[in-house]
């Protein structure tokens, strides 16, 4: 972000920003339910039905894993950005406010 960009631009930013973060969180909410329910799952099983289970439990994992390497990746760019406009609103503000007391 350049030295331009208005302060409401900025605030529209970190709206769009703290959205995307708070859908990530929602995401990652979303896979600790699922993968709370595959624990119950796989801690209530017969013994004898875990090679018939087996792929299922296996394929849930491996859809939670990937799901979660990209909500995490995700996540730190969005955090990333965020830390990026509240830096750069943080200086316009302090900008603003020593341009008004030298007035």
């Amino acid at each position: 972000m350049d030295n331009k960009t208005s302060l409401k631009e900025l605030v529209k930013v970190l709206d769009t920003q703290t959205g995307d973060l708070n859908l990530k969180v929602i995401t990652l909410n979303d896979v600790q339910e699922v993968i709370g329910h595959l624990r119950e799952d796989m801690d209530n099983i017969n013994e004898q039905d875990v090679r018939f289970y087996f792929r299922d439990f296996h394929q849930t994992v491996r859809i939670m894993d990937e799901l979660l390497r990209y909500t995490v990746d995700e996540l730190n760019q969005v955090n990333v950005e965020l830390h990026n406009t509240m830096q750069a609103i943080f200086e316009k503000v302090i900008k603003q406010e020593v341009q008004h007391e030298a007035n």
